[in-house]
């Protein structure tokens, strides 16, 4: 079992968890045992680092600022089951199981991202409450968006705490929420890249969308044969959305 924290890429920008309550919510979440092997993103000043040191097997940790990496680095020299590493955590190519994150939002769609292309069992992460509503919109609704039909078609998303700017030093001007992931599907990049192709056109019914796409009879019969053409792509759901892109993935499109 691994797990993993992110942290804003340097430290002006940098909203650290101080709440103990909320830390010990996130390694609780995180289920950390003494079996376990760790890989934190976004070391800071080695507060939860520490903690993990505490209760895995071994923890390997990243931080991307020099100073902060630095401060981490002194403070945290007496554990020999840590490995600190001054990079960006997006770049690490270690295999985890479970990870624990603390995310700014501007790299919360990246995140996204890189998570469905990786084999885990259990995810914490914290996140803007406005991106995840995002990612958790359904049909019709204006947040609803490629990154919303990727995340709950490749992951099983659930809020489970709600946490006030105080919770974070210093205090940000968004609210968060912690939310635990599991994994549920895959996708190949050029089935990702069909899903944003288009919903660049969300606002073309579908038979026109279809007809920019492909001109084989075949490909449009079974289109029409499965789906109400005259609807647009934000109306129908994650699981129809896939079942589309799945079927233009068998043809040859323009």
């Amino acid at each position: 079992m691994l797990v993993f924290r992110m942290n804003i890429k340097n430290n002006s920008d940098q909203n650290f968890l101080i709440d103990s309550l909320m830390i010990n919510k996130l390694l609780e979440y995180s289920s950390v045992t003494e079996d376990d092997c760790v890989y934190e993103i976004g070391t800071g000043k080695g507060e939860i680092t520490q903690k993990l040191c505490q209760k895995a097997k071994f923890v390997t940790s990243s931080e991307l600022d020099k100073s902060l990496y630095n401060i981490s680095h002194n403070k945290l020299s007496s554990y020999n089951n840590l490995d600190l590493l001054h990079m960006d955590g997006f770049q690490y190519t270690g295999k985890f199981d479970v990870f624990v994150s603390s995310l700014p939002y501007s790299e919360s769609r990246r995140f996204i991202y890189w998570l469905i292309n990786k084999n885990f069992k259990n995810a914490v992460v914290i996140l803007q409450k406005e991106f995840i509503d995002k990612i958790m919109s359904s049909p019709n609704n204006t947040n609803y968006r490629p990154v919303s039909v990727i995340s709950q078609y490749c992951l099983d998303i659930k809020l489970v705490e709600i946490l006030s700017p105080s919770c974070f030093d210093p205090p940000p001007k968004i609210q968060s929420t912690m939310i635990v992931i599991k994994p549920r599907n895959s996708l190949q990049q050029s089935e990702i890249y069909m899903i944003k192709k288009l919903f660049s056109s969300r606002r073309k019914q579908l038979h026109s969308i279809l007809h920019s796409l492909t001109n084989n009879e075949n490909a449009l019969l079974e289109c029409n044969n499965n789906f109400d053409l005259s609807k647009r792509i934000y109306e129908f759901n994650p699981t129809m959305i896939i079942s589309l892109v799945k079927i233009l993935g068998n043809y040859d499109l323009l």
